[in-house]
């Protein structure tokens, strides 16, 4: 009888080699990809330097600006121009109730012109015929207004004599102040309507009354400004928001006109909690009374100190420590914690790289510590008392990493000034940068504890 052949299928065992060496082979090819994709870590020194630059700004112009509303229906007749300055009862504009005085000066009587004044006109004409460029064939037009303007003005006096005679209603100013017939919109404008985001966003159209305009009741007519003090109000810089925080009074160059002048300033938040600043001045008003808006700069001392590249500048969370809750061992400087970790009953002695102290905490970088993490309260005997801190409050502070050691290592900076390529931070702080110490350049390339070399 023939055997039977019986076929074995034979199992292929389990290779744990082979499983590991795929798994490296992956985390290889993982780690070369993240090192291809990821951009150079490139390192800079700290020097010692400051900022000449100063701040330039652009505000807005608040001034007492009282604007005058006509009391009747009527035609004007302004008897000054834009800028005049004008004492108080002086006689500023009429109204023509008919228009039958437009149309017809004087009511069909002569006007007398003092030899002075005829001067003045012939003077007047003279220097813009002198000036006049056929380039420029709009100054006509303002010309004529300004002349009409004048004309009428040597007519104020026979204007008040005739007013009870003919359909006229002399204006008088009611305070002493430069006079504008232009107006913008913003004349009654307060600073507690002004935010951060409200200035980026101001469109400027003026409206100008002239000479044989009618005018319905109750419109605004003129205004007039009737003080030297006038304020700006600025988008202050956090930085400029700092250093002029406990100061009242500011250096202000006003660079349309090259001049130097002091002025009172107070930096305050908005009602959307952004930062603004009020410049008040008590000079070269008359040079910007036509103005709404003006750039000017906020001039500081020089200040020096560690001179870094803005991008190496970073904000990162840190743990809050209370500094009674640390122990510095003897011949050392290292600042050492008694940490029970989350989940544990037994504690252990630690040392983190502190990024930075101040009266009441030190701040460590958040990988050293984990939620939950416990630190333990010595006595002045050295013996543990029993006093918990759990770790878990954080705040946010700017700093740099330093890579003196090989691995970014945050530490925090105090900006003393900056512009828009450095900052000037505090030299000489504890556990703050030194002269010649190693910063990663851009911050954003970098994490915590990474290696370097």
């Amino acid at each position: 009888m023939a055997k039977k052949k019986v076929k074995v299928l034979r199992t292929k065992r389990f290779n744990v080699v082979h499983l590991i060496f795929f798994i490296f082979f992956i985390y290889m090819v993982v780690m070369v990809g993240r090192y291809i994709a990821k951009e150079d870590i490139k390192a800079c020194e700290v020097t010692e330097g400051s900022l000449t630059q100063n701040h330039n700004y652009t505000g807005l112009i608040l001034r007492t600006e009282k604007v005058i509303n006509s009391d009747m229906e009527g035609y004007v007749q302004c008897y000054v121009n834009d800028g005049d300055r004008v004492s108080a009862d002086g006689v500023i504009y009429a109204i023509d109730r008919t228009g039958d005085e437009l149309t017809s000066p004087g009511g069909g009587t002569q006007s007398s012109i003092t030899d002075e004044q005829y001067r003045s006109l012939r003077k007047y004409l003279n220097h813009f015929s002198t000036g006049y460029r056929g380039q420029n064939f709009t100054d006509v037009y303002a010309f004529k207004d300004q002349l009409t303007t004048t004309l009428y003005g040597i007519r104020q006096q026979e204007a008040g004599e005739q007013e009870g005679e003919s359909g006229l209603s002399v204006k008088k100013a009611p305070v002493s102040g430069v006079v504008y017939f232009t107006m913008d919109g913003f004349e009654s404008l307060s600073a507690d309507r002004i935010t951060r985001e409200s200035l980026g966003n101001i469109i400027l159209s003026n409206s100008r009354v002239m000479t044989g305009d009618q005018i319905k009741k109750d419109s605004p007519i003129c205004k007039i400004i009737s003080d030297e003090s006038w304020s700006v109000i600025i988008p202050i810089t956090e930085t400029d928001a700092a250093y002029y925080a406990d100061k009242t009074k500011a250096t202000v160059l006003l660079t349309d006109i090259n001049a130097k002048t002091s002025a009172d300033i107070k930096v305050y938040e908005d009602s959307n909690g952004g930062k603004l600043a009020m410049v008040t001045l008590n000079d070269y008003m008359s040079s910007y009374s036509a103005d709404r808006m003006v750039s000017f700069q906020l001039v500081k001392p020089v200040i020096t100190g560690l001179k870094v590249p803005r991008t190496s500048v970073v904000s990162s969370e840190l743990y809050t420590i209370p500094v009674e809750y640390a122990c510095k061992p003897e011949n050392t400087n290292d600042v050492q914690f008694f940490r029970i970790p989350a989940g544990k009953t037994e504690y252990e002695e630690i040392a983190p790289d502190i990024s930075y102290v101040d009266s009441k905490y030190y701040y460590v970088e958040c990988s050293e510590f984990q939620p939950g993490d416990r630190i333990l309260k010595k006595d002045g005997t050295g013996k543990i008392n029993g006093q918990e801190y759990e770790i878990g409050s954080k705040k946010t502070l700017k700093g740099v990493y330093n890579v003196n050691k090989g691995f970014a290592v945050f530490e925090v900076v105090e900006i003393l000034d900056e512009n828009d390529t450095y900052c000037i931070v505090q030299p000489g702080t504890v556990y703050g940068l030194a002269v010649y110490d190693h910063i990663v350049l851009n911050a954003s390339t970098v994490d915590e504890d990474d290696l370097l070399y």
